[in-house]
C-alpha cells in the first residue's frame, strides 16, 4: 500500500469528524429552545412536547442517567421496521447504556492455536479468527483494543442461534445477515438469519438484559468472528470506523515491534478514545456521516 497516503486519508477522516464535534454537538436539555418550545427538557412529558413543537415529531425517546438527560425524537413509536430519529438535546453529563455498544466481556474468540479466549482477556498481537469483506476466514492479528478493562453499563441482547451457539452483544452493534449486509443486533428477532462460520443460521431467541463490561477488537481484517458469529468490530458506522483504523493496521503491519512500546500503546489509547468520540458523534449526525463516508470508502478501496 501507499503508506503515507493511506495514513493521511485515515487522519483526514479523524480530523474532519473531530473538528465538527463542537458544531454538531446536541444542545443541552436544560434551557432548550427551538421553534415554539422553550424550557427545560427533564421528563418524558417535556421531551414529547419539545419534539412536537421543535421538530414536528410526536414519538419521544427520553432517558436520564449520570445526572443528565437525553431526548431523541422519532417519526413513529415503533421503530422495529425503521424510522427517522433525531437527537433533540443531550446534557454533557448524561451517561446511558446506549453509549456503550460492543460485545460482552465473556464473548469468546478463537485463537490460531485453537484455544478460545474471552474478549476481556485479549491482547494486541493475539491472532484471532476473522473474515474479509468476501467472507474468507483467516487468523488475523489484533491491532487495537478500543476498550480497556471496564465495568461500563450496557443493555445486551442474548441471541441464541440454531447452530447451538449464542452471542451477547449490545443492541446497536452490527452483525452480518445471511445476505451479507450489516444490521443492528436488536433487529435479529427469532426466525431471522445471520451468518456464522458454519454457514447461515436462524435466531432461536433474543432477550435483553442489563450487565457491565463492553469489549471489541480491531484486526487487520474487516470483520471478526465472535462465538462463531461473523460480526463487525463496530457499531453505527462500519465503513467509517473501518477506515478510521487504517492507520493502526498499517502501523502494526509495517512496524510490528512498535506495538510493544509503551509510548505507542499510550498513543493508540489516545487515538482510540477520539475514535470512540467520533463514532458517537456520527451516530447522532447523519449529515456528518454523509460528508466523511465517501472519504472512508476511498481509504478502504486504496487499502484493498
Amino acid at each position: 500500500p501507499n503508506l503515507p497516503a493511506d495514513i493521511m486519508r485515515a487522519l483526514l477522516i479523524a480530523a474532519s469528524v473531530l473538528a465538527s464535534v463542537v458544531a454538531q454537538e446536541a444542545p443541552p436539555c436544560k434551557g432548550y429552545s427551538k421553534g415554539s418550545f422553550s424550557g427545560d427538557v427533564e421528563s418524558a412529558e417535556t421531551c414529547r412536547t419539545a419534539c412536537e413543537k421543535a421538530e414536528g415529531m410526536k414519538a419521544p425517546d427520553f432517558k436520564a442517567g449520570g445526572g443528565g438527560y437525553r431526548c431523541e425524537c422519532k417519526s413513529k413509536e415503533d421503530c422495529s421496521s425503521g424510522c427517522t430519529r433525531r437527537l433533540l438535546c443531550q446534557d454533557s453529563n448524561y451517561e446511558g447504556p446506549e453509549q456503550n455498544d460492543c460485545f460482552h466481556g465473556d464473548s469468546v474468540v478463537q485463537l490460531e492455536s485453537g484455544q478460545a479466549k474471552a474478549m476481556r482477556d485479549l491482547n494486541v498481537g493475539d491472532r484471532i479468527l476473522a473474515a474479509d469483506a468476501a467472507g474468507r476466514l483467516s487468523f488475523s492479528p489484533v491491532v487495537f483494543l478500543p476498550h480497556a478493562t471496564n465495568t461500563r453499563a450496557a443493555t445486551f441482547i442474548d441471541i441464541a442461534i440454531s447452530s447451538g451457539s449464542s452471542l451477547s452483544v449490545t443492541r446497536h452493534h452490527l452483525l452480518q445477515t445471511c445476505s451479507g449486509s450489516l444490521a443492528y443486533a436488536l433487529s435479529f428477532v427469532p426466525g431471522t438469519c445471520l451468518r456464522t462460520v458454519n454457514g447461515d443460521a436462524r435466531v432461536v431467541s433474543a432477550h435483553p438484559r442489563q450487565d457491565r463490561g463492553v469489549y471489541t477488537a480491531v484486526t487487520d481484517e474487516e470483520f471478526i468472528v465472535v462465538n462463531d458469529v461473523i460480526a463487525s468490530p463496530f457499531a453505527h458506522a462500519h465503513s467509517l470506523a473501518h477506515a478510521y483504523y487504517t492507520a493502526h493496521r498499517i502501523l502494526a503491519r509495517t512496524f510490528p515491534s512498535l506495538t510493544s512500546m509503551t509510548i505507542v500503546r499510550h498513543a493508540n489509547e489516545l487515538v482510540g478514545y477520539f475514535g470512540v468520540v467520533a463514532l458517537r458523534l456520527i451516530k447522532t449526525s447523519p449529515g456528518l456521516a454523509s460528508m466523511v463516508l465517501p472519504v472512508a470508502e476511498s481509504v478502504r478501496v486504496s487499502r484493498d
